[in-house]
């Protein structure tokens, strides 16, 4: 039977208007810490969610909470092993992936197992549409859903695939643990860099803005042509990337960090825990990040 945790968040930390825009802002300050919370203090590394009453976390032991707005609840699902990413498309079932080759599917009722064509550790997954669905995993491991089964794709690398996101399905990155960088044009993966930093992220908001995240503070732009290195004011690793706007963005790592970008520069910000940072996610006004020992933390814009 489902447990339903009285606690609602472990921290709640305001964000600031700033001149009519949705400024992340700097202000970090805990303002409702919750110590002894009642969801598990499992290892959480991905939150995904559809509005901002059907957020959900996963991490370790096969661990899943769900926060409906007001409370979260552990869902039961098949899974007893780590999870490592949630992704759903827009008002459609939520898919996570994990150890072992473990793809589960949520209708918003329950969780079910999906036949998976590989028995390795899955790390990512992405899409566009219930047809068009991407795994990435170790051994160079990438899988396509199409509404139907799923099939291993070929691709030039055998290193852990650990980030995939794209535009269309005609125009998809995925990075690798081997400072790699992935391009597919929809018949082919094709190596786009290499000989970067591990990295672990990849999130933009078009094909001229995106983003990669990696080990020792490593944080890379693509423009449509190149990716330029930017300093991101850490040597820490770089797990989760999110922002309103191109201008306004927060980027979660090792140790608590968090750094912003306002459209110059990343500037690291005050601490608020020790815990690694494994992702973050956001709608709206609201935005989650989650990670070691059972960190879910929320922050909400205000005035949004």
């Amino acid at each position: 039977m489902n447990n339903l945790f009285k606690k609602t968040i472990s921290v709640l930390i305001s964000l600031l208007l700033i001149a009519g825009c949705t400024d992340i802002g700097d202000d970090f300050s805990i303002t409702n810490p919750v110590i002894d919370y009642d969801w598990p203090r499992e290892y959480y590394n991905a939150v995904w969610g559809t509005s901002e009453n059907n957020i959900l976390v996963a991490g370790s032991s096969g661990t899943i909470v769900k926060y409906d707005g007001f409370v979260w609840t552990e869902l039961d699902n098949p899974a007893s092993l780590s999870l490592y990413s949630l992704w759903s498309p827009q008002d459609g079932d939520i898919y996570a992936v994990g150890e072992e080759g473990v793809i589960l599917r949520y209708d918003g009722t329950n969780w079910f197992k999906m036949d998976s064509p590989t028995p390795s550790k899955l790390n990512v997954i992405w899409g566009f549409s219930t047809s068009e669905i991407l795994i990435g995993g170790v051994s160079g491991t990438i899988m396509k859903y199409d509404g139907s089964e799923w099939g291993i794709m070929e691709t030039p690398t055998q290193s852990s695939v650990n980030s995939i996101w794209g535009t269309s399905i005609n125009n998809v990155y995925a990075s690798t643990t081997s400072g790699i960088i992935l391009h597919y044009d929809g018949l082919n993966w094709e190596i786009l860099v290499d000989g970067l930093p591990p990295l672990f992220k990849l999130w933009g908001f078009n094909d001229h803005i995106i983003y990669a995240l990696g080990s020792a503070g490593t944080m890379l732009k693509y423009d449509g042509e190149k990716w330029t290195r930017q300093f991101s004011d850490t040597d820490k690793g770089l797990y989760g990337i999110w922002g309103t706007d191109p201008n306004n963005l927060i980027a979660v790592g090792v140790d608590g960090t968090i750094i912003k970008y306002n459209g110059d520069i990343w500037r690291q910000l005050p601490t608020i825990i020790s815990e690694n940072f494994s992702d973050i996610w956001g709608i709206r006004n609201e935005v989650f990040i989650v990670g070691g020992y059972g960190t879910i933390l929320q922050r909400s814009f205000s005035n949004f």
